[in-house]
């Protein structure tokens, strides 16, 4: 048994994050099999080499006999990148993955869609235009877009539900003092009849609503004197919900990840300031499931409790990771039946717009809304390897410009 200086192996839990690091292979593994839902990373490569929830999936084929089988990608393409004559198959579909392998050809088409513009507000348009390539059809009921600004996230942070209430509506962003051109054209394109304003003339001047009244078009402008007010005016709107999320109204990643996931399940996004939960919002809980999602930097316990104690409510959980990323990921297992694709959503969780803008995809798609830094996340990228063995993903839509090529090859390399 070989010791070193520095820990070699991780043991990482499907949910909970990092269990414990060790010296060497075999006291992980006797650690990580007395529990569930564990698996074991290398520290050097982060690649996973032992799992009992994953699944061995890849398969090392060598002169057409199996040679071994991996629970990683990465681990696997190693492994065969040296060897001739040979190929990397999955075993779930059949798929080959790579190969040096005469007359042997890859036959997994997983593709890489990047919709992004020079500016947010470009990138807004893409997106819409990838929804409705040709405008609104002709027979859809109600021909609207949703307007919020591009430069505070507060009065968008709870329109992804609203989205669906006027058929999967396009998100698009403005300037807080000019009707952008390319939000115009687009308006134009998708020969919209009404906007809906999102916010006060704080958030967006009279002068845009001028603007869009002057295209021919119908503005309603949805507005209270605070973004706690606007959103509960929002979730007015959504009608009688199932459930809703109790989110930071100050910090929007938890609010952009749920979004498509409340959408597809007739929730609503409940706004909290970090300190003291709404009274006015108290009644919104009634008869409701409640999950509140992000940790102490985001939200007190005193929410937590005022919402715990609210005897209106049906339940109350709270998710809560170390990170955003961690938080999503608790999330995502937790509605991971109601989210199955054949693509994944990814875009930046360091900034607002790409992601409120992608609500209106992710919703449907039906694809996770997967968020990322400089890397992807550990708990993250456990979601999608086991996402993968129950969805045969082809496609991966990058959103935005701000996400690095070496993310884009994590996601790819977890679901292939």
């Amino acid at each position: 048994m070989i010791f070193t200086n520095q820990p070699t192996h991780e043991v990482q839990h499907r949910t909970n994050g990092t269990l414990q690091s060790f010296y060497n292979l075999e006291d992980a593994i006797n650690f990580a099999k007395s529990r569930k839902n564990t698996r074991i990373i290398s520290l050097d490569t982060k690649w996973t080499v032992w799992s009992n929830f994953l699944t061995k999936k890849y398969d090392l084929i060598i002169n057409n006999n199996m040679i071994d089988s991996f629970y990683d990608y990465n681990l696997a393409h190693n492994e065969a990148k040296s060897k001739t004559n040979a190929r990397i198959v999955n075993n779930l579909t059949g798929d080959v993955l790579w190969t040096n392998q005469t007359n042997s050809k890859v036959t997994r088409n997983l593709s890489t869609v990047k919709l992004s513009g020079q500016t947010r507000y470009i990138t807004a348009v893409e997106i819409s235009k990838t929804l409705y390539p040709n405008g609104f059809p002709e027979e859809k009921d109600q021909k609207v877009v949703i307007l919020a600004t591009g430069q505070d996230a507060a009065d968008g942070l709870s329109a992804g539900p609203l989205a669906t209430v006027y058929g999967n509506a396009p998100i698009l962003l403005t300037r807080t003092n000019e009707l952008t051109e390319a939000t115009k054209n687009e308006i134009l394109r998708l020969q919209a009849k009404k906007v809906i304003i999102l916010g006060g003339h704080l958030a967006i001047e009279e002068i845009v609503e001028e603007q869009i009244i002057e295209l021919g078009l119908e503005t309603e402008r949805i507005s209270g004197r605070t973004r706690y007010d606007t959103n509960r005016l929002i979730l007015e709107r959504l009608g009688n919900l199932s459930g809703v999320f109790v989110t930071s109204g100050r910090s929007f990643a938890d609010a952009i990840a749920a979004a498509p996931i409340a959408a597809a399940n007739n929730w609503g996004i409940v706004l909290s300031p970090k300190n003291d939960f709404p009274t006015e919002s108290l009644p919104i809980l009634n008869d409701k499931d409640v999950i509140m999602l992000g940790g102490q930097l985001v939200m007190s316990d005193k929410v937590e409790t005022t919402i715990t104690n609210y005897k209106q409510k049906k339940s109350a959980v709270r998710y809560a990771g170390k990170t955003r990323y961690d938080t999503l990921s608790l999330l995502l297992n937790h509605f991971r039946k109601e989210v199955n694709s054949n693509q994944i959503i990814l875009t930046t969780g360091t900034n607002f717009p790409d992601a409120l803008a992608s609500a209106p995809l992710a919703i449907h798609s039906k694809a996770p809304l997967i968020l990322v830094g400089n890397s992807l996340s550990p708990a993250l990228e456990l979601f999608l390897m086991e996402y993968a063995e129950k969805n045969v993903v082809e496609d991966v839509i990058v959103i935005g410009g701000i996400v690095k090529d070496p993310a884009i090859n994590q996601i790819r390399n977890a679901i292939r």
